[in-house]
């Protein structure tokens, strides 16, 4: 997430005109964003269940982070952007990134009892 965060500020202050700059910017958004996102929906879910209902816990955290989660953050971010611009979102963005941060810090630090 820290290097999600770099990239994220990286990609906020690209000038406009830089092309080359920008895919790479969202390649690399994309490409460090897997790792928190299979520590939480595989690792995290998988860690906290019985073996017995380890792919349900598996099933349920990818269905929700991908129907409920993409569609209120489309909402939010669309809706945010229309009225108060794309500085809050890039705002909300790190902030966001500076919480996982933390989140995943103090759930990495757990050790699990089966």
């Amino acid at each position: 997430m820290v290097l999600v965060s770099i990239v994220i500020l990286f990609y906020w202050l690209i000038p406009a005109g830089n092309s080359l700059s920008i895919i790479a910017a969202i390649l690399a958004i994309g490409f460090f964003i897997y790792g928190p996102v299979f520590l939480i929906g595989s690792v995290q879910a998988l860690g906290l269940v019985p073996k017995k209902a380890a792919e349900t816990a598996a099933s349920f955290t990818d269905f929700f982070g991908h129907i409920l989660g993409r569609t209120i953050a489309n909402i939010d971010i669309g809706w945010t952007a229309d009225n108060f611009g794309w500085n809050i979102i890039f705002t909300m963005l790190l902030i966001s990134c500076a919480l996982a941060i933390v989140f995943l810090t103090r759930i990495g630090n757990t050790n699990y009892v089966k």
